[in-house]
């Protein structure tokens, strides 16, 4: 009956529009459905095949999503390559996390990972299972140049409407204008998952809490023909389904997905259903098998959809070059090359200054090495069947504390320490002189600490062992000026108190030296993208420090500097496929060692001879490394493959100042210094809350290690 009542409604438009002067209205309305909604590029693909034109689009949920991507210029087969290119699973790795990247200092490469902790609000900070900067800057990344407050009648190449539940009411809304992004985020918002959003006075979730195909607001509108589009089950659930809680979420948002389109179907044109019972309501990692049965069922509609393009003349249809690019697109210079639009600015960031927080992260790493030669010559000594395990486990923790009564007014503390290693202690207090969202300048002023960091100082076989520790008290001023949080400038007036013990000395002897060491530095880091993990396939940074002072050594004033810079870039080649470089140069002279911390490097990167931690004065250090992504899951589970190759300058066992031949900068490093290649492979797991890593590696003197990394 209702195959009947359709046939005779289609029928009654077709005579209506034929005597009519003016091309009929078309209006093109898809539905919610999460991961299924990628299904939906395959009608606008069979539209635009038959060139039957769109005058407005209508979408919820997964549906506003597509819809209003196309609508704002993309075509299908860039939508496609939208959905199948990106790992849309990865919109969906921010478990119980608040989203927010550390506000990084150079030469800090750990996040805190482990806990986020908003103390205003709890957990994450968020109201959702899972927060929401990951969505935004994939929109962000597509419609970044959109402006904020468009009419989206008059400013998208299509028309375009969605919807959105408002939770203080329950009333449906409809956006019409405003931010495009905000619009399409509003109404994603699955319950539970996603935490709301919040415009103005009005707090929105997903649109098909209130209306999952909103139908009836093409027919308000006027529209002569309104092509419906549902990506729903038409299979019953099975007790079965209800064992998972991924299962339980599934069957509950398809439900109410259900129970949303009631009515609404009977009153369009042509109703279009693409099944897709095989697939959940966060399959994202099977974009490519629900795009294909878009295609297949939307093929099953072929005469319907003929009959309406037959509705149309020649001069009335719309053929559009399947292979043009969107005006939202891309970008191109004067070589005509793509430049694509970097991914969002997370302006959410800006919350970090204006909440307190708390968070906690564990990283480290360890292994066991063995060498192949019988004897190894290094300097003086000689390494003949060495065998080792080791393992440096270390934490940070971070409290930033917003004074509620001076709202200009934070104190950021920072802890981290390693077991049987060092530990230090940043106080920091922060007086924000700018309001600009987008530029901000502090003045700071804190107490730096560290402790211990010789105190577990050995060489690589564990055979000479550095007997000393060390203490350093540095009361710090200066300005700190951030653009977006991805560029970090600091000038310092440094006053450092550095004490060196020997420990197992007399009494007599334990107090070795102490310095004062007053100096001036200037520091930064550059990161344009976020490098959220050991194994992301984007990112790059730009770290440096240049540090100048004095101290004052057997009634003689010395010079103390520190330079050094470091860097790396990744190249992704595809969603499975990456390639990076990175390098540092350093080299330091003054009354202390520099005790350098290897985070991105440690036994990875194929040099099994060398602690996690190692100290230095002069070292040049560059990799090279490849991975491939094996297997992807819904929440952001990922196994990676890693080869890592690298070089290192170093000479480990003249490490003291005090016995070093010359105060020339990088004098150890090509001068009797010891360089050392390395090649590692690794296999590694990614998670929401951390990475971790296990492999083998392999150096130019034949020294193996079995190791693994965590961060």
């Amino acid at each position: 009956m209702k195959k009947i009542f359709a046939t005779i409604l289609l029928a009654v438009v077709v005579l209506t529009t034929a005597f009519s002067a003016d091309r009929p209205t078309v209006a093109l309305v898809l539905s919610g459905g999460g991961a299924k909604g990628i299904a939906h590029v395959a009608i606008l693909e069979k539209l635009e095949e038959l060139g039957i034109p769109i005058d407005r689009v209508y979408g919820t949920s997964m549906g506003a999503l597509v819809g209003g991507i196309y609508a704002a210029g993309y075509s299908p087969k860039e939508l496609e390559e939208m959905m199948l290119e990106n790992d849309l699973s990865t919109l969906f790795n921010a478990l119980m996390s608040s989203g927010y990247n550390e506000v990084l200092e150079p030469f800090d490469f750990n996040r805190n990972n482990i806990i986020s902790l908003s103390l205003d609000k709890g957990i994450g900070d968020t109201t959702g299972l899972i927060d929401d900067y990951m969505i935004l800057n994939y929109l962000y990344s597509y419609l970044g140049n959109i402006p904020d407050n468009i009419d989206f009648d008059k400013d998208l190449p299509i028309s375009y409407r969605c919807n959105a539940t408002n939770m203080l009411n329950g009333e449906d809304h409809v956006f019409s204008n405003g931010s495009l992004i905000d619009a399409i985020r509003a109404s994603i918002s699955i319950p539970i998952v996603f935490e709301p959003v919040v415009l103005g006075n009005a707090v929105y979730m997903d649109g098909g809490l209130a209306d999952n195909m909103p139908v009836h607001l093409a027919i308000q509108d006027g529209y002569d023909i309104v092509i419906a589009v549902a990506v729903n089950r038409t299979e019953d659930f099975t007790p079965d389904h209800y064992n998972s809680f991924s299962g339980t979420l599934d069957g509950t948002i398809e439900i109410a997905i259900k129970r949303g389109s009631l009515g609404e179907k009977d009153l369009a044109t042509l109703y279009i259903r693409v099944d897709t019972s095989s697939f959940t309501t966060l399959g994202f990692n099977k974009a490519a098998q629900i795009l294909a049965k878009g295609k297949e069922d939307v093929a099953k509609y072929e005469k319907q959809l003929q009959e309406i393009a037959d509705m149309f003349t020649e001069d009335q249809k719309v053929y559009k070059d399947p292979n043009r690019r969107g005006e939202y697109f891309s970008r191109y210079n004067s070589n005509n090359d793509k430049i694509a639009f970097s991914a969002a600015k997370d302006y959410k960031q800006e919350e970090l200054f204006s909440k307190t927080r708390f968070s906690l992260g564990l990283f480290g790493g360890g292994g066991y090495a063995f060498s192949l030669n019988r004897a190894v010559k290094r300097s003086d000594y000689f390494i003949t069947g060495v065998s080792q395990f080791k393992f440096y486990p270390a934490v940070s923790a971070r409290l930033y504390l917003k004074d509620k009564k001076l709202d200009f007014l934070s104190y950021d503390l920072r802890l981290k320490g390693a077991v049987n290693r060092d530990v230090s202690l940043d106080a920091t207090v922060l007086a924000r002189l700018t309001k600009d969202f987008d530029e901000r300048v502090f003045l700071t002023a804190g107490i730096l600490g560290r402790a211990g960091s010789l105190a577990s100082s050995t060489d690589p076989t564990g055979t000479v062992s550095f007997n000393y520790t060390d203490f350093g008290l540095d009361g710090v001023i200066g300005v700190k000026v951030t653009d977006e949080l991805t560029n970090i400038f600091n000038l310092r007036l440094r006053a450092r108190n550095f004490w060196l013990f020997n420990i197992e000395g007399d009494i007599d002897e334990s107090l070795y030296k102490h310095c004062f060491v007053p100096s001036i530095q200037v520091d930064g880091l550059f990161y344009p993208e976020y490098k959220t993990s050991l194994f992301a396939d984007k990112g790059s940074r730009i770290d440096f420090i240049a540090n100048v002072g004095f101290y004052k050594e057997d009634s003689e004033l010395k010079l103390s500097y520190m330079l050094k810079a470091a860097a790396e870039h990744m190249f992704k080649l595809d969603k499975d496929n990456a390639l990076w470089v990175d390098g540092t140069v350093a080299t330091h002279r003054g009354p202390e060692t520099v005790r350098d911390f290897y985070e991105e490097y440690g036994g990875w990167d194929g040099l099994p001879g060398y602690n996690y931690g190692t100290l230095v004065r002069d070292s040049m250090l560059a990799g090279v490394g490849y991975q491939r992504n094996l297997k992807s899951g819904i929440i952001s589970s990922y196994l990676q493959v890693e080869v890592r190759a690298g070089i290192r300058s170093q000479d480990i066992y003249d490490v003291f100042p005090f016995i070093a031949e010359s105060n020339t900068p990088f004098y150890e490093c090509f001068n009797g210094g010891h360089w050392d290649l390395g090649l590692g492979v690794g296999y590694g797991l990614s998670t929401p809350v951390g990475d971790l890593l296990i492999g083998a590696g392999i150096n130019k003197d034949l020294m193996v290690s079995f190791y693994f990394e965590m961060k």
